[in-house]
């Protein structure tokens, strides 16, 4: 994409930059990273997320999420992180909305759990951590 394209998408998002940032969100490089992950979470079969407490005030990624699954067909999305689901599951469906947190797959492996699901149990070596 052209920057005048991103610069013209950023200037409508509604929300307000970070807090260390002093200038608007549309003269930061953050505009640009927060338009090509939205590209990317839009054409994503699977989002995964791994090791994220989903704060309900964590309103840039609330809006990333908003207008990501904006789309005909739902992605998978998983969730990986340490706490128990009991914990979490109020979280996610905080962050997704019931209906797409209760499609939410959690595991409670963190990110050692993540990586041992999608590898070969003899090449994985944890035991040094």
């Amino acid at each position: 994409k052209g920057v005048k394209n991103i610069d013209n998408y950023v200037k409508k998002i509604p929300l307000i930059p970070p807090t260390w940032r002093k200038s608007p969100v549309d003269e930061t490089g953050y505009g640009e990273l927060m338009s090509h992950a939205l590209d990317h979470l839009r054409l994503a079969g699977k989002i995964v997320i791994i090791g994220y407490s989903m704060p309900h005030t964590d309103g840039y990624f609330r809006y990333l999420l908003s207008e990501a699954l904006c789309t005909p067909d739902l992605p998978e999305i998983e969730v990986w992180d340490l706490k128990k689901e009991p914990i979490m599951r109020p979280c996610i469906n905080g962050m997704f909305g019931p209906i797409i947190g209760q499609k939410v797959r959690y595991e409670e492996s963190g990110f050692k759990g993540f990586v041992r699901s999608r590898s070969a149990p003899s090449t994985l070596d944890f035991t040094h951590s």
